[in-house]
């Protein structure tokens, strides 16, 4: 939620693994963040959208879905209190999840399968690392790394929302 700390961000990228356009902000609030990329997924032809489940982005994710009608988000499979299968839109974020879509960015970064036009994803790049006895991944304090993720998301989005990943 990016209201004076963290940032609401949007990365754009393309077919192509190119990105085409990014919205940052750490004064927006989340009904605004939804104006924001209602209007940025239909101006990308309604481009998939994924939307961190967190804070703020149920919001987002609400708003989206019952006010504006975009229907073209990623979903994520779980199973409810009654043990059915269930769907929800968003992305639900965790060390596993986030360790999965890290390691997409650093493989297609690495590869040179996308094409970064920013100057903040590669600045955040540098801050980003793995606390070699947790394991967990992050922004050296007390910088950020919303950027990379959103960054992350949309190549899951591209690339790995074809198939379903039961995440825990």
């Amino acid at each position: 939620e990016g209201v004076g700390n963290d940032y609401s961000v949007a990365v754009v990228i393309n077919a192509n693994g190119e990105e085409v356009a990014m919205f940052r902000s750490n004064k927006i609030k989340p009904y605004e963040f939804a104006e924001v990329l209602n209007t940025l997924g239909r101006w990308y032809n309604k481009g998939k959208m994924c939307i961190e489940k967190a804070s703020g982005g149920y919001s987002v994710i609400d708003r989206l879905k019952q006010e504006y009608r975009y229907g073209n988000l990623t979903k994520y499979k779980a199973v409810d209190e009654f043990n059915k299968v269930v769907y929800y839109a968003g992305f639900k974020t965790n060390e596993k999840t986030k360790s999965l879509i890290i390691a997409d960015l650093t493989e297609m970064f690495e590869q040179d399968e996308i094409l970064i036009r920013s100057r903040i994803i590669p600045e955040e790049m540098k801050l980003f690392v793995e606390d070699s006895k947790t394991g967990k991944m992050g922004a050296i304090a007390p910088n950020h790394d919303d950027t990379i993720m959103s960054l992350a998301m949309a190549i899951y989005a591209m690339f790995r929302d074809r198939n379903w990943y039961m995440f825990a």
